[in-house]
């Protein structure tokens, strides 16, 4: 049997499961010996809701409430006041730079960049993922780049990954709806990732590979909306009837380190099976990997299709989320489609307009409006009354990243230099710059060189702001 491409020592996840990871080298290299180890450990609903219920009693009275409401959606998510905010990040630096030097992945992606690995809105996503938690926030950074260094090569630490960075396999994950994260969400609006079983994880090594890419690729995407970074994601792990996994969970411990790794919340846990060999692989990873907060907000429905769906029908989870047709439960992926060819078409912009092939027209009257365009989360709004605006706010916290080094910049190029990092950084996360023509009262896209005026504006505004409060000071 093949071990894992992964090293076996990540950062501990959770202190109270100690004894079990100390075990986990040998468990995840090993499938035999997982099973093995496996055989004693849960089979049947009523034990794994008996120890989800242990769980929860472990916590304190506080902690059991907060993560009860998170699971059934009452939970009220922290308002994201600044000082709150900048206090967080400050705490969140200071941990990094506390237990930076046990981790050789983080340091190298410091070495090469400083500003990308700085970035404030990259830290920021990991404090929502741990509730602004600072020291789980940064084991979590750790171990994201150290799991990004393994799937995708250390050369790409501090690049975003984009759809080109995956090959013909990966993209095949992407098409075959293994791993689905459409913008779909729950009765109260969290995002919903669904998970057809695990699906291809036991193929061989780099099958496995190519899984996990995928899945990266695909969760990473999704958290370009702040939204979906506050309020967290509902995960669903559905391995009912041929969604079964048939080769004895080979896999499931890298699919499991990848969440745990990557910078989103679990604002609940649904698992779906109808046989209880799925139900003995799940319990393993989840008492192998999980913390007692995280297994808090798991659910396990057992049943048939219909009656797995009524279940989480009952978490405000629709039965259209998964994707499957009524009649035979086979996967209906005509929005996964539509998804991956959006993914594949912004990348080829991005990479022409990177090379500078093409560069998006300003239109300057009227009858050059694209009278298609409408905003999108991630655009950003110029004109009054849009400070509020996702994209909006997006742009201030990459501005915020590279403040200080437009003040200290010497020369007009060098700000101009930052100005265009600025404006790559906000392209990369598919935004346009987009003002209302005064004429059609359209929206229209200003355009790379108006967008870079825009940047350079704003940092020339912040610079009067900071001169004035030094002067009344």
């Amino acid at each position: 049997m093949k071990r894992s491409n992964w090293d076996a020592n990540l950062p501990q996840v959770d202190s109270g499961h100690r004894e079990m990871q100390q075990q986990q080298a040998s468990c995840f290299g090993d499938l035999d010996l997982w099973k093995t180890a496996a055989a004693s450990r849960l089979t049947t609903k009523e034990e794994m809701d008996q120890f989800i219920a242990q769980s929860v009693a472990e916590l304190s009275f506080q902690d059991r409430q907060r993560e009860l409401e998170e699971l059934h959606g009452v939970a009220q998510v922290s308002s994201e006041h600044a000082p709150f905010i900048e206090a967080k990040l400050q705490e969140l630096n200071t941990e990094v730079t506390r237990l930076k030097h046990a981790n050789s992945s983080y340091k190298m992606a410091e070495k090469m960049s400083p500003l990308y690995v700085g970035r404030r809105d990259f830290r920021l996503m990991f404090l929502r993922a741990d509730r602004y938690d600072p020291i789980a926030a940064a084991e979590r950074v750790f171990r994201f780049f150290h799991v990004k260094g393994k799937l995708f090569g250390d050369d790409k630490l501090v690049q975003d990954i984009s759809f080109n960075d995956l090959d013909e396999k990966d993209k095949e994950v992407l098409l075959s709806g293994t791993i689905q994260a459409l913008d779909r969400r729950d009765s109260i609006g969290r995002q919903l990732v669904v998970s057809l079983s695990f699906g291809g994880l036991h193929r061989g090594s780099k099958v496995i590979q190519n899984d996990l890419r995928g899945w990266y690729y695909t969760i990473m995407k999704a958290l370009e909306r702040q939204r979906t970074q506050i309020q967290g994601f509902t995960f669903i792990f559905y391995a009912v009837g041929q969604y079964r996994d048939s080769a004895g969970g080979y896999g499931l411990l890298d699919a499991a380190k990848l969440i745990v790794s990557l910078p989103f919340h679990v604002a609940s846990f649904h698992f779906c099976c109808d046989d209880h060999t799925q139900l003995l692989l799940f319990s393993s990873a989840v008492k192998l990997l999980f913390a007692h907060k995280i297994i808090a907000r798991f659910k396990v429905h057992f049943g048939s299709h219909l009656e797995c769906q009524a279940a989480l029908n009952g978490y405000g989870i629709p039965s259209t989320s998964l994707s499957l047709s009524s009649t035979d439960f086979q996967p209906v992926l005509v929005d996964q489609l539509e998804w991956y060819k959006e993914c594949e078409r912004m990348d080829t912009v991005d990479r022409k307009r990177t090379a500078g092939v093409i560069s998006p027209p300003r239109p300057t009257t009227s009858e050059h409006v694209d009278r298609s365009i409408s905003p999108k989360a991630e655009d950003v709004l110029l004109g009054s009354g849009y400070n509020h605006h996702d994209g909006n706010l997006r742009l201030h916290q990459v501005m915020d990243s590279v403040d200080r080094k437009y003040s200290e910049a010497s020369s007009p190029d060098a700000r101009l230099a930052i100005c265009d990092f600025v404006l790559c950084k906000m392209r990369e996360f598919g935004s346009r710059f987009l003002r209302v023509n005064n004429e059609s009262m359209q929206w229209e896209d200003v355009g790379n060189a108006e967008a870079r005026q825009r940047v350079a504006k704003a940092f020339r505004n912040r610079r009067r702001v900071r001169e004035r409060k030094k002067n009344k000071g």
